[in-house]
C-alpha cells in the first residue's frame, strides 16, 4: 500500500484523521470491507494490499502537522487524472449570491434529495417529503459511479434504486410534482466534487430543455459518521456530506434523523450580516403552520453591544409584522462575557438543544473548524446551511 506504516491499525488511524471524501469510491468500498475483516491484523493488511494492487490504488501515508494522514489515488489503471480545479472562493461567493437571489424569486420550491441507495440517504428522502409543500416539486437524484462495485443481486444496483423511489413516488404525488434523475460520476472524481459540479452545472442547462432541473431551493443529503459508515453496505454520499456542501451554491440540509411525526422546530443563528438576512428570507419558506422558528443572536453582554442587539431584533420583528407567517417565530438574545469566543458559546448553547433543524448562514467554502463544521459533525438534529448574500436585495440593507 505504500511506505509509512507497518500495521493495519496505523492505516485505520490515519484514515480516521484524513479527508475521506477525497478517497476514490473503490477505496471507500475497500475500507468498509477491511473494517469488517474477520482475520487477524496481519491477514487484514495483506488483504488490503492485495486489493489495492488489484484496483490500481496508490495509498500513501504522510505526516501533516505531526499527524499521519492517508492520500489515495488511482482506481482506473494507474494514477487518476487530475480533477478540474475547484472554483475560487470569490467565484463560489458570486455564484452563491446569484443562486440565492434566483431562489428568492422562484414561484415554487424545488426540494431535491440525493441518494445512493443507502439507508442514510433514504432518511434524506423522508425529510425532503416532510419539508415539501403542495406546490413544491420533489426530485430524487441518484449519484452513482461509472463503475459498479456491487454484486448483481444487490439492492444498490441502479435499476433497483430507481424502482424503489418511482414505486413510492408514483402514488404519492402527481407526475408533475416529482421526478427521478441519475447523475453518473467518473470513478476517479470524488463524490464531493461531483455533487458541486452537478449543482453548479444546473444553471448552464438551457431554460427550454425538458431535462432541465431547477436549482434546488433545498438539497437534502444523508449523513453518517465517518467511523460508522458501513451499517448496511456502500454509502457514496453519507461519508462526504459534511465536506461536499462547501462547494454547493444552493441551501443544503444535512440529514441525520428522519422527520418527526409532530410539529417541527427550527432554529436560525443570526448576526447583523447580509448573508444572515438572506438565510432568514429563504428559511421562511420551510416551516408549516404548526411548526416554530427560533431566531438566536449572540452578543457581548455590555451596554453598547446590547443596544445593537436590540436594534437587530427590532429589524427582524418589523419585517415579521409586515410579512406575517402562519407559524410561530421568536427572537432570543443571548449575552456572553466580553472576550469569550463566540464559537464556544454556540457550542454550549446547542449541545443540549432539541431543535429538529438548526440553520445558519455560511460562506461557500467555510473552513474546517467553523461553527458549520462543528454542527454538522456533532449536532444531534438536522442542519441547514445557507450560502449567498446580496446587500442590495436585502430589505434590511437596501
Amino acid at each position: 500500500m505504500g511506505a509509512g506504516a507497518s500495521t493495519i491499525a496505523d492505516y485505520k488511524e490515519a484514515a480516521s484523521k484524513s479527508d475521506e471524501s477525497s478517497f476514490p469510491e473503490a477505496f471507500a468500498q475497500l475500507k468498509t470491507a477491511v473494517d469488517g475483516f474477520e482475520g487477524d491484523a496481519a491477514a487484514a493488511l495483506a488483504y488490503a494490499e492485495e486489493q489495492c494492487k488489484a484496483l490500481s490504488l496508490k495509498v500513501t501515508l504522510q505526516s501533516d502537522n505531526g499527524q499521519g494522514k492517508l492520500y489515495v489515488t488511482g482506481a482506473g489503471g494507474g494514477d487518476a487524472p487530475a480533477e478540474e480545479a475547484e472554483p475560487s472562493n470569490e467565484e463560489l461567493e458570486k455564484i452563491s449570491n446569484e443562486v440565492a437571489l434566483e431562489l428568492l424569486e422562484a414561484k415554487t420550491q424545488s426540494i431535491v434529495c440525493l441518494t445512493d441507495g443507502s439507508n442514510n440517504a433514504h432518511k434524506a428522502f423522508e425529510v425532503a417529503k416532510a419539508l415539501r409543500k403542495d406546490d413544491d416539486v420533489l426530485s430524487v437524484v441518484h449519484i452513482k459511479s461509472d463503475k459498479d462495485y456491487h454484486d448483481a443481486t444487490t439492492n444498490f444496483k441502479s435499476d433497483q434504486i430507481q424502482l424503489r423511489y418511482e414505486t413510492e413516488l408514483t402514488p404519492l404525488l402527481p407526475s408533475s410534482k416529482w421526478r427521478y434523475d441519475m447523475v453518473t460520476k467518473k470513478d476517479n472524481v470524488s463524490t464531493k466534487r461531483a455533487v458541486g459540479l452537478w449543482v453548479s452545472g444546473l444553471r448552464d442547462v438551457p431554460i427550454d430543455d425538458p431535462k432541465r432541473l431547477p436549482m434546488p431551493n433545498f438539497l437534502c443529503i444523508g449523513f453518517s459518521g465517518r467511523k460508522n459508515m458501513s451499517d448496511e453496505a456502500p454509502s457514496v454520499l453519507g461519508q462526504v456530506a459534511d465536506l461536499s456542501l462547501r462547494t454547493v451554491p444552493c441551501p443544503c440540509v444535512v440529514v441525520k434523523y428522519p422527520p418527526s411525526d409532530g410539529p417541527k422546530s427550527f432554529c436560525l443563528l443570526v448576526a447583523d450580516l447580509p448573508r444572515c438576512w438572506m438565510a432568514f428570507e429563504l428559511l421562511l419558506h420551510l416551516p408549516g403552520p404548526e411548526d416554530s422558528l427560533k431566531l438566536i443572536h449572540i452578543h457581548e453582554d455590555v451596554a453598547a453591544k446590547l443596544g445593537e442587539a436590540e436594534e437587530l431584533k427590532q429589524k427582524y420583528e418589523k419585517y415579521l409584522a409586515e410579512h406575517p407567517t402562519k407559524f410561530k417565530v421568536e427572537f432570543e438574545l443571548k449575552g456572553m462575557e466580553r472576550g469569550t469566543p463566540k464559537t464556544g458559546v454556540i457550542h454550549d448553547l446547542l449541545d443540549n438543544a432539541t431543535y429538529e433543524y438548526i440553520a445558519l448562514a455560511t460562506h461557500p467554502k467555510d473552513h474546517i473548524g467553523s461553527v458549520a463544521d462543528y454542527l454538522i459533525k456533532n449536532y444531534k438534529g438536522n442542519i441547514i446551511c445557507f450560502k449567498g448574500e446580496n446587500a442590495e436585495r436585502n430589505v434590511m440593507y437596501a
